[in-house]
């Protein structure tokens, strides 16, 4: 059973309709100097094909001074909706302490008018270990993977109708 060190979610409105955007178009468009844009923390951006012709998102980031490595795999990808999985992010709490964590990031577009939508972004970081569990909340993850959704959401949401809007 995993334990959860972080577990947040963090809203944006866009104004565009949600037929017009493409999430699983965007999350592979983005590149490094996007993705830098996007939030203080983060430091690089990229995609690699997986075997069988998937690609993986790479992302690289410092959150609330905690280093991780994600390599993310699509689970669900869908214009609307995409839940992408790195079974084993490297983390560094605190730059010192190496662990190997699992993050969900989830991402909806959620209707609400003709020509308006939320851009839903959930986060959730686990481990199997209660004494990582216990460093983290000592550590505060959730709430720096918080406050690090809370600044990086608004930019996704800018970055994805951007796309959007020259895709059209």
């Amino acid at each position: 059973m995993p334990y959860v060190l972080a577990d947040v979610v963090s809203e944006a409105d866009i104004h565009a309709p949600v037929a017009d955007l493409d999430l699983g178009r965007w999350v592979y468009a983005m590149g490094d100097r996007e993705y830098q844009r996007c939030a203080r923390g983060h430091i690089a951006a990229g995609s690699s094909p997986l075997p069988g012709g998937a690609r993986a998102s790479i992302n690289v980031e410092i959150v609330g001074g905690h280093l991780l490595v994600q390599h993310y795999e699509p689970e669900l990808l869908q214009p609307h909706h995409i839940r992408m999985v790195s079974h084993a992010s490297n983390m560094w709490i605190f730059r010192v302490f190496p662990a190997r964590v699992r993050v969900i990031w989830e991402i909806t577009l959620v209707p609400k008018s003709d020509d308006r939508c939320t851009f839903r972004d959930h986060i959730r970081v686990e481990h199997g270990s209660r004494f990582l569990w216990l460093l983290s909340k000592l550590a505060l993850i959730n709430w720096v993977v918080q406050r690090h959704d809370d600044e990086e959401t608004p930019h996704f949401a800018a970055s994805c109708a951007e796309l959007g809007r020259q895709v059209q």
